[in-house]
């Protein structure tokens, strides 16, 4: 979006900020993975509120900001779906080659999420993204076939 407001480019940056904080939100602590990921969102929101907060952001950006990361793994239109797609996509295009190194049926379920969450359109960027790593894209391409 590149007209994007201020709360989604912070949102864009921040929304996955737990990840950077301990203790981390582990999937281990979860019943479900829809559980882990909205503590996730809810977490990440919090600690970029209070950064936000510590800096004086005015209320209604911390607010937006707040409800974009905290909506940012389920969307909900507008904005919430641009930063949900922003983050499918930015897995493909930028974050595959690191959950390569984890567990095989992990990464397998996680390209499943990242992609069943995307509009058609961007379902389409996808399939046209050219990875260096042939194997990541014969990977990816051979899960979504089965989709």
């Amino acid at each position: 979006k590149p007209k994007a407001s201020i709360a989604l480019k912070i949102a864009a940056l921040g929304h996955d900020i737990d990840r950077s904080f301990p203790p981390q939100t582990e999937m281990s602590d979860f019943d479900n993975y829809e559980s882990y990921k909205a503590a996730h969102a809810l977490r990440s929101a919090q600690i970029i509120d209070v950064l936000m907060e510590s800096i004086n952001f005015d209320k209604l950006t911390r607010k937006k900001v707040f409800e974009l990361i905290k909506h940012h793994e389920i969307g909900g239109g507008g904005d919430k779906e641009i930063l949900k797609e922003a983050d499918s996509l930015s897995f493909f295009e930028n974050n595959i080659e690191d959950y390569k190194k984890r567990n095989p049926e992990y990464l397998r379920s996680k390209i499943i999420f990242m992609y069943s969450r995307l509009s058609k359109k961007a379902k389409k960027k996808v399939r046209e993204i050219n990875y260096k790593n042939k194997k990541t894209e014969e990977l990816i391409k051979e899960i979504i076939s089965e989709l």
